[in-house]
């Protein structure tokens, strides 16, 4: 346990450091700057530091909770291609500014899982994530539903390199980039997977070819 405790620190204060030097070093930039268009690049740039402290911060709140217990879970049935079609969108801008396309291959009929609406947004807004930091080309959103659960597929070639076995990737604080300059915590599908356990659901991955494929699969309620 002591360890775990050293390697979340390490892992956390290493993750912290990179926005909050980037948000200092804007900051002193725009405060000497008089040009209205590299004001405007740097305010950008300190705009999006910002998202990234605010994504970290609140997957180490959510960690934190996890590990305690503190985590509460209250399943709802939900549609679920419409709460992931929505979850998507949201994203949408990001993933035009990253030329990543996202086909959402919808079934046509109302698939009811079984989650808790808070967990279930918290989960895919990690996934979208991950694609933005991993994924080129397209990005396919693919449902199912057999033997009492719903599932949404999420596959794309991945730019970053993979483990060899993809349990690697639930792992806490594990990133392909060891530089971690693709500004990845490691800790999205870690903790993902467990608010997902807690729903009695489960998250999985899945490699061909360089292709990556993370299954979120949850119970249905008919």
């Amino acid at each position: 346990m002591e360890r775990n405790i050293r390697l979340s620190i390490f892992g956390i204060s290493h993750d912290l450091r990179t926005p909050l030097t980037s948000l200092t070093g804007y900051l002193q930039l725009l405060s000497k700057e008089q040009d209205s268009g590299k004001r405007r690049e740097y305010l950008e740039v300190i705009s999006r530091s910002a998202e990234v402290l605010r994504d970290l911060t609140e997957n180490f709140y959510e960690l934190s909770r996890l590990e305690l217990g503190e985590t509460t879970f209250t399943p709802q049935s939900l549609n679920l291609e419409r709460v992931v079609c929505e979850g998507f969108l949201n994203f949408f801008e990001n993933f035009s500014q990253k030329g990543i396309e996202v086909e959402i291959r919808e079934t046509g009929t109302a698939m009811i899982a079984l989650a808790d609406p808070v967990a279930l947004n918290r989960i895919l807004s990690n996934l979208a994530q991950n694609q933005l930091r991993c994924a080129c080309g397209t990005v396919t959103v693919a449902f199912a539903s057999e033997h009492g659960s719903a599932s949404v597929t999420i596959s794309n070639e991945s730019s970053a390199p993979l483990p060899p076995d993809p349990e690697r990737l639930f792992e806490r604080f594990y990133t392909a980039d060891s530089s971690r300059s693709n500004r990845g915590s490691g800790l999205g599908l870690y903790v993902s997977r467990k608010l997902a356990e807690g729903m009695a659901g489960s998250l999985a991955a899945r490699f061909d070819e360089g292709w990556i494929a993370l299954i979120l699969q949850l119970l249905a309620t008919r």
